[in-house]
């Protein structure tokens, strides 16, 4: 079943034409590139440049200068993912867009492409990543970056190149057969290893094709092994090869607006709502987190990185209650080694509830209970989070989150010039009349 999966997954990206995209999916495609795009320029941030990043045409978002495309691919893949505020796909149970926007920027600046281009492959390759993501079924220690997501980053390099339907099913088998064994431990550790594992999944998923050329090859039985006896315990062929549904996945996304896991987030809204009804942090005397079983292992207390507070319920739970915000300010040393937070954030215990499990993918939910010193006990359940499909940013919330988090980095100008190039993007007839705005 995986052969035909791959075969019709081959066959369905090769034929992919922008007539076929309606206009939510282009609305939609359009809203992850933005999203992408600030995101990339926020982790720039937090990324020193070497002092070679070799010779080449592409662009490192907010850094000066230009760079080799496998330089550029790694270092906005990296970036990416490093502030937490890229955008995601529950039924990818990850972040489909990292793993191949990078690349398709380095490769869009080696030749001529419209936008019209650039968005039809951008879609497939979102819906390459999805079917990955939401067919493989990791252990429990292995990170969802760097793995199922390399075949969108091969299939989007493929399909800009105008490669054929049997050169595309070797790219994806091949991309499935070098994936990285990443782990939850660098989490949990606040090791940055981990954001990483996105830039050389974007750097892998941008040398497939050459690969390819090259005579390197893989088989499907590769793939299944990987994903079925190593990283992970299930491949569901039914699941990949679901072509033919039509497309769906890109306009089931989610934005975000907490620079922290969004594991995290149902807890944050359900504290602005408990706050907004007068409740108060001084009041507190424990709160208890019901939560599904990924949610439920964010769990410690007294994170000492700013990459393990970002996944912690509990600090950013504290954070929320005594700051009344969780912004990048609050992803400081000196606020995660708060002793006023850490002591709040020890008062909050979560744990996994299997009825939520139930729930999903669809609903993640999860339930607070705050209980009050000498007052009536607190409770909520929470099943959508602003910036979910369900229940999504508008086009101006959008905005205003990119504008928020590229400030420091691009005058008014610029991100005005970025944002109406991107809500007008088929009209484009070569993208590098966007690329170069990316820069310092």
């Amino acid at each position: 079943m995986i052969k035909e999966a791959l075969e019709a997954q081959a066959q369905w990206i090769e034929s992919l034409r922008f007539e076929n995209l309606n206009k939510n999916i282009i609305a939609s495609a359009k809203r992850v590139l933005l999203d992408s795009l600030a995101a990339m320029a926020a982790g720039s941030a937090l990324l020193k440049s070497p002092e070679s990043l070799g010779e080449g045409p592409s662009c490192v978002v907010g850094k000066e200068g230009t760079a080799s495309g496998e330089w550029a691919a790694f270092l906005n893949g990296t970036a990416m993912v490093s502030t937490e505020l890229d955008e995601g796909n529950q039924f990818a149970k990850g972040h489909p867009a990292s793993h191949f926007l990078p690349a398709l920027l380095s490769e869009i600046r080696k030749g001529r492409y419209s936008g019209k281009d650039f968005l039809t492959v951008m879609v497939a390759a979102y819906e390459t990543a999805v079917l990955w993501g939401s067919a493989v079924s990791l252990t429990a220690k292995v990170h969802p970056h760097g793995n199922w997501g390399t075949a969108s980053a091969a299939a989007a390099v493929s399909k800009l190149q105008g490669r054929s339907r049997e050169f595309i099913h070797k790219a994806l088998i091949l991309a499935n057969s070098i994936p990285m064994p990443t782990a939850w431990a660098s989490v949990f550790a606040g090791a940055n290893v981990r954001d990483a594992y996105v830039g050389l999944s974007n750097l892998h998923g941008l040398m497939v094709p050459a690969m390819v050329e090259t005579g390197i090859f893989s088989e499907p039985e590769v793939v299944v092994s990987l994903f079925t006896e190593i990283l992970g315990t299930a491949l569901d062929g039914k699941k990949l090869g679901e072509t033919e549904r039509g497309l769906l996945y890109i306009e089931k996304n989610y934005m975000k607006l907490y620079p922290s896991c969004r594991y995290t987030h149902g807890v944050l809204d359900g504290l602005k709502e408990l706050m907004a009804q007068g409740l108060k942090a001084c009041e507190v005397e424990r709160i208890e987190v019901e939560a599904y079983k990924a949610a439920a292992m964010l769990r410690e207390t007294r994170p000492d990185q700013i990459l393990s507070a970002r996944f912690s319920i509990p600090f950013t739970a504290a954070a929320m209650l005594l700051r009344g915000q969780v912004t990048a300010e609050e992803m400081t040393f000196p606020v995660i080694r708060d002793t006023e937070i850490r002591d709040l954030a020890g008062k909050i215990s979560v744990r996994e509830d299997e009825e939520l499990n139930s729930w999903l993918p669809d609903t993640r939910a999860m339930r607070i209970k705050v209980i009050r010193k000498e007052k009536e006990p607190m409770e909520l359940m929470i099943t959508e989070i602003k910036g979910d499909f369900s229940l999504p940013l508008s086009d101006e919330e959008l905005k205003e989150k990119f504008h928020g988090m590229t400030s420091f980095l691009w005058d008014e100008s610029r991100r005005e010039k970025i944002i109406d190039l991107v809500e007008r993007l088929e009209t484009i007839e070569d993208m590098n009349e966007l690329l170069p705005l990316l820069g310092a």
